[in-house]
């Protein structure tokens, strides 16, 4: 059985995160062969600001899984994030072309073609065009138009856009650092095919991906992604607020809410005091309810964010699957139970599913977003997404009836 070895790259503000899997060609099964972590430079809240450290880092990343795994890596799919990134609903409308009426894969190519069709600035690019539903004369909420017969097809899309500089900043370092095909990711939507299952995804649900710098958020509704959003608070705020409220340095800021961090004050023993002796410093004990009480602001403060966002598209407190969280701010104490609070909603965190092989190596929320690059190269070609950097996926097009099947199942 042939065995396709793909990398996951996924580059944040604080780590970087790398898989390695083989996807067998026959089953889909994916087997994790290896992973990374790596402590990330040069970028922040999602952005390269340095492009020469971000280039020595994944030269050093690269490097390094090639000798665990034994590969050589010239090919990569790269998560994308930041607050550059936004989404909007488009439209494509389209009179059916064949003589007989009936719906071709030339005519969806050609409806959500049109649905791309708007005013975009110059220093904006598309990344995906997402269909969401098709229409066919007056029969509207349809998933696959494909072999239907008409004279009218519309396409509701979502459409996610991005800086164009960011994208080629990124991809040049990739390009120096010996990649020679990258594909972009918009980190949500990975982080979604990796934790959710169909079950989920079909129910309603909100994928959080509670990173350093931002916390990104993915909709899912009838199996469908309904919205997207990237808020610009993350759990280095978090940091940043126990370093002020209480004069530390932000590294002690950091272990002090790793190891003593609660989302709500009320879940702390109000006995509880935190001894710095144990961190080197010489100063006074803390309750920990006060740390506490500083986290859990912050984290009300991106549950409010959180609030906004589903209220735009009618689903507070109205996603029967919940809310799965993933990144590395998931693993703050009590944030569960805190977003069941605030949200009203199921909450839980998130780990890869449905993998193999080394499973324990990547067992983590931090992990889900590279194991989802994987899945998304996986299903390049039977997702119904389409990813606007990817020259193969382009020429996918082409090629014809048959392999156009495959893209829109």
């Amino acid at each position: 059985m042939r065995q396709n070895i793909v990398v996951g790259l996924d580059i944040g503000s604080m780590n970087i995160h790398t898989v390695v899997a083989g996807v067998h060609s026959d089953t889909g099964r994916l087997e994790i062969i290896t992973s990374l972590i790596a402590p990330s430079r040069g970028i922040r809240k999602g952005v390269v600001v340095d492009p020469q450290e971000v280039t020595e880092q994944l030269r050093e990343v690269i490097a390094t899984i090639e000798k665990k795994a034994d590969i050589s890596v010239t090919e990569v799919y790269v998560s994308l994030s930041g607050t550059h990134i936004e989404t909007k609903t488009s439209k494509g409308v389209i009179a059916i072309s064949r003589a007989d009426g009936e719906v071709s894969d030339e005519d969806i190519k050609r409806v959500i073609e049109a649905a791309e069709t708007f005013s975009l600035p110059q220093n904006r690019q598309i990344i995906h065009t997402v269909p969401q539903d098709f229409s066919v004369d007056k029969e509207t909420g349809i998933e696959n138009p494909r072999g239907m017969t008409g004279v009218r097809l519309e396409l509701n899309a979502l459409v996610i856009e991005a800086f164009k500089p960011h994208i080629k900043n990124i991809k040049e370092c990739l390009e120096r650092a010996g990649i020679k095909k990258s594909h972009l990711i918009f980190s949500p939507l990975a982080s979604a095919k990796a934790c959710l299952s169909k079950r989920q995804r079909e129910l309603g649900a909100v994928v959080v991906d509670f990173g350093s710098s931002t916390t990104e958020i993915a909709v899912y509704e009838e199996n469908v992604i309904r919205h997207a959003a990237v808020l610009p608070i993350g759990s280095s705020h978090i940091t940043n607020d126990i370093a002020i409220a209480f004069k530390l340095p932000v590294d002690l800021a950091e272990a002090l809410k790793i190891k003593y961090g609660s989302a709500l004050e009320s879940a702390v023993s109000k006995t509880d005091k935190i001894d710095f002796k144990k961190f080197g410093i010489q100063e006074e004990k803390i309750e920990r309810t006060e740390l506490a009480r500083v986290i859990e602001a912050r984290v009300q403060e991106i549950m409010e964010l959180i609030n906004k966002e589903l209220k735009l598209i009618n689903r507070e407190k109205m996603l029967p699957a919940g809310a799965v969280f993933v990144g590395g701010g998931a693993k703050l104490s009590y944030l569960v139970e805190c977003a069941k609070e605030e949200l009203g909603l199921p909450a839980q965190i998130g780990y890869p599913v449905e993998i193999e092989g080394l499973i324990d190596e990547v067992n983590s929320p931090n992990f889900v977003t590279a194991v989802g690059l994987i899945k998304w190269s996986r299903e390049l070609y039977h997702d119904r997404s389409l990813n606007k950097h990817d020259d193969t996926y382009r020429k996918y097009f082409k090629k014809g009836r048959e392999l156009f099947k495959n893209l829109m199942p």
